[in-house]
């Protein structure tokens, strides 16, 4: 079954993304990092293609910000293909073109209610629907 990698520094911001994900039937299997460096240890480490059928990424990451990840990941071999939804809570639209200009499939800004939160989980069933 095919997996979804999230990028995502904040512990509540996955649990909440994982109970969104329920809460819209996804059975999907998560993987989550906890930085950009850790997202690049990721990808060092691919030999074959991951099963990664949607990234979630944030941008606003320690170590290494979400923009320098999601051009590592464009530009290598078995994951630049791989659809990419950033998740974040920026609203600069400077990153949020450098991200579009980059190929993410989406641009969500974190919702602060948690109906809304609930709710974003349609349009990551809708991106993973998507590549299936």
């Amino acid at each position: 079954m095919p997996q979804i990698l999230i990028i995502e520094d904040n512990p509540a911001d996955v649990d909440l993304l994982r109970r969104a994900f329920a809460e819209h039937g996804m059975t999907a299997p998560v993987v989550a990092l906890e930085d950009g460096e850790q997202a690049l240890e990721f990808l060092a480490g691919l030999r074959s293609p991951p099963g990664i059928a949607l990234v979630i990424l944030d941008l606003n990451l320690p170590k290494l910000d979400g923009i320098e990840v999601l051009s590592r990941f464009r530009a290598h071999p078995l994951m630049g293909q791989v659809p990419v939804a950033v998740f974040t809570s920026s609203g600069s639209p400077a990153e949020k073109n450098r991200a579009l200009a980059l190929g993410v499939q989406a641009y969500l800004r974190k919702p602060i209610e948690l109906d809304e939160y609930m709710a974003v989980g349609a349009a990551f069933r809708d991106l993973l629907a998507g590549t299936q």
